[in-house]
């Protein structure tokens, strides 16, 4: 992945939204030679908060020239924060961990 950085934040709440923030502003337009476009990994990440209800926001930081370095590391943000979002808090046993009280 070499130094670029990603950073996956997730809240599973039942509202579909996707926000990509980028350290350059060209990263959209970088294209490997066989023409992938981060753009077709925009499309998907919005496609995936909205279908599974979930406001997600992605963070590239050290963007690479190589669009699959940048695919990488966000994916195995978007990995990591999925687990962290869906593990059970052992200190909150038995408490809907939401401040409306239940989860949609």
């Amino acid at each position: 992945m070499e130094s670029t950085v990603a950073r996956a934040i997730i809240d599973i709440s039942g509202r579909g939204y996707f926000k990509l923030n980028v350290e350059q502003d060209k990263v959209l337009k970088v294209k490997d030679k066989e023409e992938y476009s981060l753009t077709y990994l925009e499309h998907f990440m919005e496609s995936f908060a909205h279908a599974s209800g979930a406001t997600l926001s992605i963070t590239i930081q050290n963007v690479s020239d190589d669009v699959h370095t940048n695919v990488e590391a966000v994916f195995k943000a978007l990995g990591l924060a999925l687990d962290q979002a869906t593990q059970v808090d052992p200190r909150r046993e038995g408490i809907v961990p939401s401040t409306k009280g239940i989860i949609d």
